[in-house]
């Protein structure tokens, strides 16, 4: 659990940031294929059924329903950008389909094939060349990634030498390296809960405070 090796399931914003509330220039990175899988473990242990629909897809993407992209970090504007990273195993008309449900609900949809129970590492790849180069081109003053892979700590740690801000994000009921909470300047837990309606979830299915 992030609170036995954090002290909370929060890393809360610092003072000096308190502003970043406002922040207009983010943008939003998420590891789709990491984050689906901890879902799947999590929603087992809690003996949850996750529902297939426009928001789940197994082994290939969640997001939570009613959950709109600032809610994830607290933020008040619109991202810039919202990549969703993950991969599918199947024909073009499958990859296809998944691509679509992510751009409906407002990600921009980076999605790769892959051969049965072989993770694309197109998936890394592809993500931490993406928020390098929208750092390099100044084109954001935050980058908000939602993941847990310690393959990013070097990732965070050069975004930051170019002079960005880097909010992590992950599911509060999971293990995640300490260091790499750590390297970000900032950390939330969020529920990634697809099996209720918006009402019935914590702080309507958003960031756990």
């Amino acid at each position: 659990m992030v609170s036995q090796l954090i002290g909370g399931n929060n890393l809360d914003w610092p003072r000096k940031y308190q502003w970043c509330d406002d922040v207009d220039r983010w943008m939003l990175f998420v590891d789709g294929e990491n984050v689906t899988i901890q879902a799947q473990k999590i929603a087992k242990g809690k003996g949850i059924d996750l529902e297939q629909g426009d928001h789940y897809e197994k082994d290939c993407f969640i997001w939570p329903v009613g959950m709109f992209h600032p809610q994830i970090v607290g933020f008040l504007n619109m991202p810039k950008r919202s990549y969703y990273y993950t991969s599918v195993v199947g024909d073009d008309e499958k990859s296809l389909d998944i691509k679509e449900r992510l751009w409906k609900i407002g990600f921009d949809p980076q999605v790769f094939k892959k051969e049965k129970k072989r993770p694309a590492k197109a998936v890394d790849i592809t993500l931490a060349k993406d928020v390098l180069c929208h750092a390099f081109r100044d084109n954001y003053d935050v980058a908000v990634l939602v993941a847990g892979d310690s393959d990013y700590l070097p990732l965070i740690e050069e975004v930051k030498r170019l002079g960005k801000l880097v909010l992590l994000a992950f599911h509060s009921d999971t293990t995640i390296y300490p260091e790499l909470i750590i390297a970000a300047d900032f950390f939330k837990g969020i529920v990634f809960d697809c099996s209720l309606p918006p009402s019935a979830r914590d702080d309507q299915g958003s960031i756990h405070t």
